[in-house]
């Protein structure tokens, strides 16, 4: 009688590890599968927000484009095609001096004081410089506000990883098309090959 009941406390014994086992088992590939999981959801909000910050950049550099070349003299707007086939602009912005109308440069981060802020004869320039990005050649769209000798006193990059102008697509291009501005800026996305182009138009001003 005892004999019989120790062979089942025996079983249940083995049983319980078998159980225990199994659990383990399906615990560690449960464990896995989260792992896996967060991973690449983590990956998919880094990309989503990575995307987001392009968008958001593309629309800033549209709309401060888009303004200043609205402002601006069509007739007096400078198109220049670099060596490498992309493009350079510059024009001038009507501007408030001495109480008198005039054309030249309104911008504060060059002052304090409207006096400082309003160069006439100045110029703002969007321009194609060449420059080197973790350890790779890389060619970035920039905003300049260059002074009545041609010396460059501000710059800001706008984008990076232009297109060249010798391809089929430039990197950043503006044609006079009846009475509005055609853009084309055209750089490659952060982190891939692909490219995030952007294709709009800008009315002359009135």
């Amino acid at each position: 009688m005892n004999s019989r009941h120790a062979s089942r406390r025996a079983r249940r014994r083995g049983f319980t590890l078998l159980e225990t086992t199994v659990s383990l088992g399906v615990f560690l590939v449960l464990s896995y599968a989260l792992v896996v999981t967060l991973d690449m959801a983590n990956d998919s909000q880094s990309a989503v927000s990575l995307r987001s910050s392009q968008v958001r950049a593309a629309r800033t550099t549209q709309d401060t484009f888009a303004d200043e070349l609205r402002q601006a003299d069509s007739d007096d707007v400078q198109i220049e095609t670099l060596p490498d086939g992309n493009h350079q602009l510059s024009l001038r912005q009507p501007i408030e001096v001495g109480g008198a109308a005039a054309w030249g440069v309104f911008d504060r981060s060059l002052g304090a004081t409207d006096e400082d802020r309003n160069r006439q004869d100045w110029r703002v320039r969007y321009t194609v410089v060449e420059g080197a990005e973790n350890g790779a050649a890389v060619r970035r769209l920039v905003r300049q506000i260059v002074d009545e000798d041609g010396a460059v006193q501000r710059q800001l990059t706008l984008r990076s990883g232009l297109l060249s102008g010798a391809g089929a697509r430039p990197g950043f291009q503006v044609t006079r098309v009846g009475d509005v501005w055609r853009v084309q800026i055209a750089a490659v996305q952060h982190g891939s090959n692909t490219h995030q182009i952007e294709d709009f138009h800008v009315g002359f001003r009135n």
